[in-house]
C-alpha cells in the first residue's frame, strides 16, 4: 500500500509513519519544507505539483496542523480567521479534491480535526471553528465521494503537554503512537465518514 503523510514531521506525522511502515506501507512522506516530497497547504498550485510528483497512490493521511490564529475571539481579525481557514480547512480539503485523479479505487483520505471544537479554552476560537468544519465536509463529502474520507480528531499530545502546560490546562495527554492508531484504523479499516475520537 502506497500511502502519502502530509505533515510527517510533525509529532503526529512522526507516529503515522512510524505505525505505517511496521505494516510495511510504502510512505511517501510530505512536508512544507522537508520530506520526500514538499507541499504547501495554503497552495492549489503546491499541492497539486506534490500529486504529479507521488503518482498514484492508495491513501493520504493529512497530519498537519500548523498556521492557527491564537488570539481572544475579541481581538481577532477577518484576516486572522482567514488564514486558519486557508491552512487547515482549504488545504485538506484540497488535498482531497485534488487528490481524486491520483488514488487508486478503494483508497482513503484520512484528515484531521481535534478537540477544542468540544472542549473550549481560551485563545481558541478559529481552532474550534475550523476543526468543526472539517468534521462537516468530512461527513457530507463522504457521501458523494468515488473512496472513503474520516478524519481523526486527537486530544492532547503527551509529547506536546509542555509545550502547551499554558494554553491546555488541564488536559491529558496520549502519545503519538497511540493516536497513530486512529490514523490506521482508517486507512486499513471500512469506515467512511466517520470522526474517530481519541479521548
Amino acid at each position: 500500500m502506497k500511502v502519502i503523510v502530509v505533515g510527517a514531521s510533525g509529532t503526529i506525522g512522526k507516529g503515522v509513519v512510524e505505525a505505517l511502515r511496521e505494516r510495511r506501507a510504502e510512505v511517501v512522506c510530505a512536508g512544507r519544507s522537508s520530506g520526500d516530497v514538499q507541499v504547501d497547504l495554503e497552495s492549489s498550485e503546491s499541492i497539486q505539483k506534490m500529486y504529479e510528483q507521488v503518482g498514484v497512490f492508495d491513501a493520504l493521511v493529512c497530519a498537519a496542523g500548523g498556521g492557527m490564529a491564537i488570539k481572544a475571539a475579541n481581538e481577532m481579525s477577518r484576516g486572522d480567521y482567514a488564514k486558519s481557514f486557508e491552512q487547515k480547512l482549504l488545504g485538506q480539503i484540497d488535498l482531497v479534491l485534488s487528490g481524486l485523479k491520483y488514488i487508486n479505487a478503494g483508497g482513503s483520505f484520512t484528515l484531521t480535526s481535534g478537540v477544542l471544537n468540544e472542549e473550549f479554552v481560551p485563545k481558541a476560537s478559529a481552532i474550534a471553528v475550523v476543526n468543526t468544519a472539517v468534521e462537516a465536509f468530512v461527513r457530507s463529502a463522504s457521501l458523494e465521494m468515488p473512496v472513503r474520507l474520516n478524519a481523526v480528531s486527537p486530544k492532547l499530545l503527551e509529547e506536546s503537554k509542555e509545550k502547551y502546560s499554558n494554553f491546555l490546562i488541564g488536559f491529558e495527554g496520549a502519545p503519538s503512537s497511540q493516536v497513530a492508531l486512529s490514523y490506521l484504523k482508517c486507512v486499513y479499516g471500512i469506515i467512511d465518514g466517520t470522526i474517530v475520537k481519541v479521548r
